[in-house]
């Protein structure tokens, strides 16, 4: 719609409006095309397009303590069983995945040795020895181990796993059922980690979405060896999507539709 301030429009202007208006209305509909609620736009990995609900991944370590039923009166003995039961489970979920891949996966088996770093564990212990709750030792560490790494280039994605598996190992020890991804939901997080990037898979995730760079999770190779589509670099991602949102992603042309219409998620599935 055009404005002025006073007058009427001049010819001049009237025919620059309509020489333009075509042009504005593709890139109007190329940022939200017909019938789309929002349509984010991110770097694809090429595996496909996908239909699912959004499940999105928290960061944050619980704080809750040990409940009287499942707590011994060995804070230690229950520490070092939620490290072992975590270890345990992810190295099923690697084999797992090494059988269902044709090659090696390089990040797939970097996100694997974080659990047989037996610092995490002993460094855990030092901080319970010396008087620190559980769940904030525990917390304590995945920062320790963010800011050693982080000017390490590559190398600076490990924590990101070390962070999971930590996370994972505070849940179990609060007695607390670790979130996990539902069939037919897609991932949501700023950066996967190659742990929940398994646990996702083989409990039957759709897809991912990553607001960082694919270069920062090592989740996002995995999934990819596995098949699974995923867009990284998805800005707004958080403005946009939360748990339950239904997503349409294009992971071919790096698109997201966010809440699709019915015309839309039916063609996605032809």
């Amino acid at each position: 719609m055009l404005q002025r301030e006073a007058g009427p429009f001049s010819e001049a202007d009237v025919l620059l409006a309509t020489a333009a208006s075509r042009a504005v209305t593709a890139v109007l509909e190329s940022q939200h095309p017909q019938g789309a609620n929002l349509l984010l736009h991110g770097a694809g990995n090429r595996r496909g397009r996908v239909l699912g609900a959004a499940q999105v991944l928290s960061r944050a370590l619980p704080r809750r303590q040990r409940t009287a039923e499942v707590s011994s009166d060995d804070p230690h003995s229950d520490l070092l069983n939620a490290f072992t039961a975590e270890r345990e489970e992810i190295r099923a979920l690697a084999e797992r995945a090494r059988a269902a891949l044709r090659e090696r996966v390089r990040e797939l088996e970097e996100a694997a040795t974080v659990v047989e770093d037996v610092r995490l564990q002993e460094r855990a212990l030092e901080h319970l020895s010396a008087g620190l709750p559980p769940s904030l030792a525990l917390e304590r560490i995945a920062a320790e181990f963010a800011r050693t790494l982080a000017s390490h280039g590559p190398a600076a994605r490990r924590a990101v796993d070390v962070e999971a598996f930590l996370g994972a190992v505070a849940h179990r020890y609060a007695g607390l059922e670790p979130l996990r991804v539902r069939r037919g939901e897609l991932i949501v997080a700023v950066h996967l980690s190659g742990l929940s990037a398994l646990r996702g898979w083989a409990s039957g995730a759709v897809g991912a979405l990553c607001a960082g760079a694919a270069e920062d999770s090592t989740g996002v190779p995995v999934l990819s060896a596995l098949g699974l589509p995923v867009a990284c670099g998805v800005r707004q991602l958080f403005d946009a999507v939360g748990n339950g949102t239904r997503i349409a992603l294009d992971s071919d042309e790096g698109e997201v539709y966010v809440n699709p219409t019915a015309a839309q998620a039916a063609s996605w599935r032809r």
